[in-house]
């Protein structure tokens, strides 16, 4: 929730927002355990030993259900669109004008 607040708090009133997350084709892909997390919790971290090195160690798996995204993320923003795709989907958010 952290960077949504910065994105909000970066946005002009009217702004849109264009962000990714990983799609629930790929969730599919998952071990059964983090299915069953993703789908109770509508969110999922997770820690994985495969990222170039380099990266910062918070570098790491997230994943986001659809209806976690409409219900968490709409307290920062205006969820407008959900384009599903392969391995990520598009997020379109829109910052509410500040009499909202």
């Amino acid at each position: 929730m952290a960077w949504l607040n910065e994105l909000q708090r970066l946005a002009r009133p009217g702004a849109v927002i264009l962000a990714t997350v990983h799609s629930e084709k790929l969730v599919k892909r998952l071990a059964p355990v983090w299915q069953r997390e993703i789908r109770d919790k509508g969110f999922g971290f997770f820690r994985q030993d495969i990222m170039p090195k380099g990266f910062p160690s918070f570098y790491q798996a997230a994943f986001h259900t659809r209806a976690y995204v409409d219900s968490h993320w709409s307290n920062f923003f205006e969820v407008i669109d959900h384009v599903e795709m392969d391995f990520h989907d598009l997020v379109v958010m829109r910052k509410r004008d500040a009499m909202h």
